[in-house]
């Protein structure tokens, strides 16, 4: 079989979304907020841009953004809507729904969501193709270990498989494989064709034909008992002679990081006449794996009649997108084989594997291969026939710290021009919309500047919280000293200033950061301020994105108590003061 794209998820894309609106963003809610918090973000909006309360000159720019708190409003005080704007978000709230007494619950509106994009999509599915390839060249390149041999490496066995994937109904698809390899000078190759069909949430199966060298015919069934239960059961035939040969599965979810399988393969079976009773391949394995986000953990056991073996094998990121892992097998043919790879992420879609093994039987061997996209190429290198751990260190050693020098030198340059051209193209296309956003929250400035500047007064008469100065975008590292050195006169100067100002930057060259000294005093209540996480604060009113791409902070210079404080924190990290470690 091929094997699958090495996959973890801690790749970060450098093609950065527009975020969209989010409306616990607008009403500066966190997504537990209850039905009271609700009403009270809106009824605290509404009285800052509600039409009514501004001059004619203002009321077409508070009537857009009441809107969209009207909005925020509809959809989060009302539980279906909300659940669905949860899951799903904006898109889900476009689709029609059957919410009543008899579709309620978060399984029901799941699969309905789920049903009415697959019928919307099937057209468009039926028509993709996913394709994936494989081409290994095995070479022996033992003798050159040997001095004085200078021969290149003999090519021992050359292998190409391909197969795509279509679906020939929702719940049907069908994969084609063809394989071809050649070894010590003998080839040879089939083609296999299998169907997979759905039977519901909990059983599917697939049935497969090959013609060629060895034709055969297999069924697989694969079902799961409940949601932490599953079984796999297989027959496969080669001959009419003798009877199917079957394995069987079970495997269980132990807790939230742990699952146990027992493996069962009885060996040939004798039906009455038919077939030849043979137990001497019959064997029962027990395996464990634990999966904590990107750390990997597996145990094999297995007991057979011919060979018994365990096995052991740990994987984990280590440096940034760059994954090891090795592994340790005892086995009573094949003795001791320990074996150590890593894998480096180069892009989103492209990974680059390095391996070396060494075994009592097998002596030692380094394997590289390259995975993009379903498309993979690998080469196997046999180094020695007797295990030398000298030679398997060079072996894998020399090979990383190359890759790494390659990587800093050359792909990190090649992947940062990338990034920015990226984010250039992504500002571009979104240029209308990022000058919209910028306007409407200068308008939002307007509307709640005589709101924030009573606000002012009063937090300041009872020395409550004044913001002195909130920056927001890409920033770079605060200057504690420099604020520390800041005369009362000068804080005040500061904070004047800032609330003077409608423009939200601070000049006509720096757009990667914006003032929002405003927006933030308008969030302060009863000498308290809360900023929800888990959502882009460019969705706050009277904030927008200032730099598309980029990694962007809050940085917060307030008064409390006659003190400065001032605080700093990233995009989606929420936000609460006073505090005491704030104090500068």
């Amino acid at each position: 079989m091929q094997e699958e794209e090495p996959v973890w998820d801690d790749w970060t894309d450098s093609k950065e979304q527009l975020e969209p609106l989010d409306y616990y963003c607008i009403l500066n809610l966190d997504h537990k907020a209850d039905e009271e918090e609700v009403k009270q973000a809106y009824r605290r909006l509404a009285v800052t841009f509600h039409p009514d309360k501004h001059q004619e000159t203002n009321k077409e720019s508070a009537s857009k953004r009441f809107q969209q708190i009207q909005r925020a409003y509809d959809i989060l005080s009302d539980p279906n809507r909300r659940h669905i704007y949860d899951l799903y978000g904006e898109e889900g709230l476009k689709q029609t729904w059957d919410i009543g007494p008899k579709l309620k619950t978060k399984e029901e509106i799941q699969h309905e969501y789920e049903r009415k994009i697959e019928m919307e999509k099937q057209l468009e599915q039926q028509n993709l193709v996913k394709s994936k390839g494989h081409i290994s060249i095995g070479l022996n390149a033992s003798h050159m270990m040997r001095r004085g041999n200078v021969h290149p490496p003999d090519i021992q066995q050359a292998f190409v498989q391909h197969s795509w994937e279509t679906k020939l109904a929702p719940q049907t698809s069908l994969v084609l494989l063809g394989h071809v390899v050649a070894q010590n000078g003998v080839g040879g190759g089939n083609v296999q064709a299998t169907l997979k069909h759905s039977l519901g949430s909990f059983t599917s199966g697939e049935f497969s034909a090959a013609i060629g060298d060895r034709p055969n015919v297999q069924a697989k069934i694969m079902h799961n008992i409940g949601y932490d239960v599953f079984s796999n059961f297989t027959a496969s035939m080669d001959t009419t002679d003798e009877p199917p040969i079957i394995s069987l599965v079970f495997g269980r979810k132990i807790t939230e990081n742990w699952i146990g399988h027992v493996s069962y393969y009885p060996g040939k079976l004798k039906i009455g006449s038919w077939g030849v009773a043979e137990k001497s391949n019959s064997s029962c394995s027990l395996g464990l794996t634990r999966q904590v986000k990107n750390n990997q953990f597996s145990l094999d056991l297995s007991a057979g009649m011919r060979e018994s073996h365990i096995s052991i094998s740990q994987s984990q990121p280590i440096i940034g997108t760059f994954k090891a892992g090795g592994s340790i097998t005892l086995s009573t043919i094949a003795g001791i084989k320990v074996g150590v790879n890593g894998t480096k992420r180069v892009d989103k879609n492209t990974f680059v594997s390095l391996g070396v093994d060494v075994g009592a039987a097998e002596g030692v061997s380094f394997k590289m291969s390259i995975n993009r996209l379903g498309q993979k190429f690998s080469l196997p290198i046999i180094l020695t026939d007797e295990p030398d751990f000298r030679i398997a260190f060079a072996a894998f050693t020399g090979p990383v710290l190359l890759g790494l020098c390659f990587d800093r030198l050359i792909l990190s340059g090649w992947r940062r021009r990338r990034k920015l051209a990226e984010i250039e193209k992504m500002r571009q296309e979104n240029a209308e919309i990022l000058q919209e956003r910028k306007k409407d929250a200068e308008d939002a400035v307007r509307l709640m500047k005589d709101t924030v500047l009573k606000k002012v007064e009063q937090e300041e008469q009872k020395q409550g919280l004044v913001i002195v100065q909130a920056l927001y975008g890409k920033l770079d590292a605060p200057d504690l000293v420099a604020v520390r050195m800041l005369s009362p006169q000068g804080i005040k100067e500061m904070a004047d200033k800032a609330r003077a100002s409608l423009k939200l930057n601070p000049s006509e060259q720096e757009q990667l950061y914006i003032d929002v000294t405003i927006p933030v005093q308008a969030l302060v209540s009863n000498g308290q301020l809360h900023i929800g996480g888990g959502h882009s604060k460019s969705n706050l009113i009277g904030f927008y994105d200032p730099c598309l791409g980029e990694e962007k902070h809050l940085r917060i210079t307030y008064q409390f108590d006659g003190k400065l404080h001032q605080l700093q924190v990233d995009d989606k990290t929420p936000v609460a003061a006073p505090l005491r470690s704030h104090i500068v």
